[in-house]
């Protein structure tokens, strides 16, 4: 924590140094006058490393400016009527690059602290939860096996959403907030796990959703899954789950397609627990 409020301070403390240097008339008459692009490209640096990859390396996010900086020069600013001096194409590239690191530090304490958070969550509630974009190569390979050998599986999404009001995120701080989340959805998660079988797989989404493939199980048993782990979360979150299902090959050929047709049943099944009325076709929501 100290390591990011200290890279925060920085960062802030740099920008507000240099935009408030660059509107003293007498020092952009006399000294530097910074060009506009010089400060689209410094605030774009700064939320650049905030946002970028953890993967991505120092070296590699600087260097990726310094190309940025030598392209703008060569078909920008050489063509200027008032071409830029050596001296403030040198200040502008370094406090660039500047801004460019400091924010990179910002965006690794930042992923720092939200791996040390899903960690925590995951040891609280340990489960099999694995994410999407990571499985996919396990999904592909159930989905060609399932068409090979004609057999079914059913793809249930799954979603936590009402918290009963004592514990409802919504109501606290949004570091809180983030964190009771984080630990609701592990907990769920390892309910889900408690009632999914070895064969079955259990994936999570950027929408906070859960996505179980049950493999050799038809639209009527996985209705029975949905309605025990529905059940479970209610007595032991004092939460509210949504869910809907749709099963390969009748109701569609594909993984995403499933998922999709999964997805509107549930929200058809929300909108219903709300009092909305929607024109459901028989048998989309069971």
């Amino acid at each position: 924590m100290t390591d990011l409020r200290n890279s925060v301070f920085l960062l802030i403390a740099f920008l507000i140094v240099v935009f408030g240097i660059s509107n003293v008339q007498t020092f952009e008459d006399n000294i530097l006058d910074f060009h506009p692009a010089f400060f689209i490209m410094l605030t774009l640096a700064a939320f650049g490393g905030v946002l970028i990859p953890s993967k991505i390396s120092i070296y590699v996010y600087i260097g990726m400016w310094t190309v940025i900086y030598v392209l703008v020069w060569v078909y920008y600013f050489r063509f200027l009527p008032d071409p830029r001096n050596a001296q403030e194409l040198g200040v502008q590239f370094l406090l660039i690059e500047i801004s460019a690191g400091l924010s990179y530090f910002v965006g690794r304490h930042v992923q720092q602290i939200d791996a040390l958070v899903r960690g925590l969550s995951v040891s609280a509630y340990p489960n099999r939860t694995i994410d999407i974009k990571a499985g996919r190569e396990i999904i592909n390979t159930e989905v060609t096996r399932s068409r090979r050998y004609k057999r079914p599986f059913t793809t249930l999404v799954l979603k936590l959403e009402f918290v009963d009001k004592k514990n409802d995120p919504h109501d606290h701080e949004p570091i809180q907030r983030d964190l009771l989340r984080r630990f609701a959805l592990a907990k769920m998660g390892q309910i889900i796990n408690e009632f999914a079988r070895q064969t079955d797989m259990i994936f999570s989404d950027q929408f906070d959703r859960f996505i179980l493939l049950c493999p050799e199980t038809d639209s009527q048993k996985s209705t029975v899954l949905a309605e025990r782990i529905s059940k479970t979360v209610s007595e032991k979150m004092d939460a509210w789950m949504a869910w809907g299902a749709a099963s390969f090959p009748q109701d569609a050929l594909t993984f995403d397609d499933l998922i999709e047709l999964a997805s509107r049943r549930m929200a058809s099944l929300e909108s219903k627990s709300i009092g909305i009325d929607h024109n459901v076709e028989p048998g989309q929501v069971e």
